[in-house]
């Protein structure tokens, strides 16, 4: 479960039933709200400074990545 960086696990989460089923949870930087992700899923962030952001090159570096991994 990844939590927004302002989201109280202790009301957002069932936390003792999460411990049970060995699910933990992470905060990202960002805000928003609780995600699950299952197996399978790809989650990724990229951290910069506004000035350098790009979406189409950190799209790209993404992509080369799943092909490079997957032999696509």
């Amino acid at each position: 479960v990844v939590l927004g960086r302002n989201q109280n696990p202790w009301t957002e989460c069932n936390l003792t039933r999460m411990q049970q089923l060995g699910v933990s949870f992470v905060r990202r930087r960002s805000g928003g709200g609780a995600v699950y992700h299952d197996l399978g899923n790809i989650n990724c962030s990229f951290f910069t400074a506004r000035e350098f952001y790009d979406k189409q090159r950190d799209s790209a570096v993404l992509a080369a990545a799943i092909e490079d991994a997957y032999q696509l």
